[in-house]
C-alpha cells in the first residue's frame, strides 16, 4: 500500500516522500523506509513527535492505505506567546 511521509522545515519548504509499505506496517517502519531521516539529520536532535493527517499518534500505530505520516518540528514559540504578540 502507498503512504506519504512528510516533514516541513517551513510553510514554503516541505519534503514529501511516497513509499510503498506492506499491509499492517507501522508508522515508524514507513519513516525508516522513506529515507527522510538521512535527508534531514536535524530530526534526530529532538524527540520524534509524529502524526497522521494532523493527529498526533505513537510510532507503533499501524498505517492504512493513503495515510500521510507527518513528522513534527518542536515549536519555536508557545501558542500563548504568539497570541499575546498578535493581540498587541
Amino acid at each position: 500500500m502507498k503512504v506519504e511521509v512528510a516533514y516541513a522545515l517551513s510553510a514554503e519548504f516541505q519534503t514529501i516522500i511516497q513509499v510503498e509499505v506492506e499491509d499492517n506496517a507501522s508508522l515508524e517502519h514507513a519513516i525508516l523506509l522513506s529515507g527522510i531521516l538521512m535527508q534531514h539529520p536535524e530530526i534526530h536532535q529532538h524527540p520524534l513527535k509524529v502524526g497522521i493527517f494532523g493527529k498526533v499518534v505513537s510510532k507503533d500505530t499501524y498505517l492504512r492505505c493513503g495515510d500521510r505520516v507527518e513528522i513534527y518540528r518542536p515549536l519555536q514559540q508557545s501558542p500563548r506567546a504568539l497570541r499575546a504578540l498578535r493581540s498587541k
